[in-house]
């Protein structure tokens, strides 16, 4: 999946990330940084009763922190985690999203609209 990431992020220079331990699986543009996360766990605010957005043709949950919101993909099979501060005013989930789905199919349902999927393949019911 992280080839599909655009180096350059609409108008957001890529960035070098330090984390430790290393990983490579963490990747960051612009300044103030928004950075994206690859494999992290299942956010603990996510619930039946969360809101979920589709953006970029993958579903986030979106966890309001101090200065910073931290969208996750829920619907994937990994977690991608996106945090992007609020000072930033590039919106980036449109094509990160766009390039999440390009390498990760689904593997669970979000309900929308009138349409209830089986509760064992709703997002919500995921480990």
């Amino acid at each position: 999946m992280l080839s599909a990431l655009p180096v350059q992020l609409g108008q957001l220079a890529p960035r070098v990330v330090h984390t430790s331990p290393d990983s490579p699986n963490v990747v960051a543009w612009g300044d103030p940084a928004v950075v994206l996360r690859c494999g992290v766990p299942r956010p603990a605010a996510f619930v039946a009763t969360s809101d979920v957005y589709n953006i970029g043709n993958v579903y986030w949950l979106a966890v309001k922190q101090k200065a910073t919101t931290v969208w996750t993909v829920i619907d994937r099979a990994v977690y991608v985690e996106v945090s992007v501060p609020e000072k930033q005013a590039f919106q980036p989930l449109p094509l990160l999203g766009n390039a999440i789905a390009s390498k990760l199919k689904p593997i669970c349902a979000v309900p929308e609209d009138q349409t209830i999927p089986s509760q064992n393949t709703l997002c919500v019911n995921r480990k």
